[in-house]
């Protein structure tokens, strides 16, 4: 069950910000939710607009946009983001994060698919979602959607292995402890396992007690500035060119 507001005020003061993902709402349940202290809220666009009908059939690509100005509209945050890799174009890749620069979430996640038996996508090709790939479509988010916290979620493990100071230098925060559908690696192993990259890159580690953990950039303004803003220029036209 849902905290009570006392329960999410005591969070709160503790440093625990609350973000729910619960997928559609009326507006009653939104303002029940809102009352309870919820600050928060994601709902993903997943791909972009043209694709979206090959991946969904329940809903459509303008009900999620729908929901997510709603909840703006009663003074929610909004964590949104997409999939990578469920066969989509480098195109439908822009598109979405077009779409988003348009919602301005207060919070970006970009999952790269995990391929889950009895899916649709269990035998997906995964041969284009290299290290490389995956760097250039965060940096995409960072330079359409700057003021956004750029998150790594789903299949960091995966296509970031052995690669987590390169992918610290441009994301505000990882996901530990498993995902919606997924495991992942757990919170003390990755706190463990990147202490010297978490330094190396001004992380700091974030309420470990918790089964979810993010990890943030004490200067992710920086991540932003000049410098890489120019290497994100570049970065933009290679997406397209290679």
């Amino acid at each position: 069950s849902f905290p009570t507001r006392r329960s999410s005020d005591l969070m709160k003061a503790d440093g625990t910000h609350l973000c729910c993902s619960i997928g559609f709402l009326t507006e009653h349940q939104a303002k029940v939710l809102k009352e309870a202290g919820l600050d928060r809220i994601n709902h993903n666009l997943n791909s972009s607009r043209s694709y979206y009908p090959n991946i969904c059939s329940t809903h459509t690509f303008d009900q999620r946009v729908a929901n997510i100005r709603m909840l703006q509209g009663l003074g929610y945050e909004i964590c949104s983001g997409g999939i990578i890799g469920m066969g989509e174009s480098k195109e439908d890749v822009v598109d979405m994060l077009m779409e988003l620069r348009e919602i301005q979430p207060e919070a970006l996640p970009i999952n790269f698919l995990l391929p889950i038996p009895g899916t649709p996508l269990e035998h997906a090709d995964m041969s284009v979602l290299s290290t490389a790939y995956c760097m250039k479509v965060l940096c995409l988010a960072r330079l359409l959607v700057p003021k956004a916290d750029i998150r790594c979620a789903a299949g960091r493990e995966v296509y970031f292995k052995g690669e987590e100071n390169m992918l610290l230098r441009v994301v505000d925060s990882i996901f530990a402890s498993g995902y919606l559908t997924a495991g992942g690696q757990k919170t003390n192993g990755t706190a463990e396992m990147g202490s010297v990259r978490f330094h190396f890159a001004d992380f700091f580690c974030q309420n470990l007690d918790f089964c979810v953990c993010e990890l943030h950039s004490a200067e992710s303004d920086a991540v932003a500035g000049q410098m890489m803003l120019l290497y994100k220029v570049i970065i933009f036209i290679q997406f397209f060119i290679r």
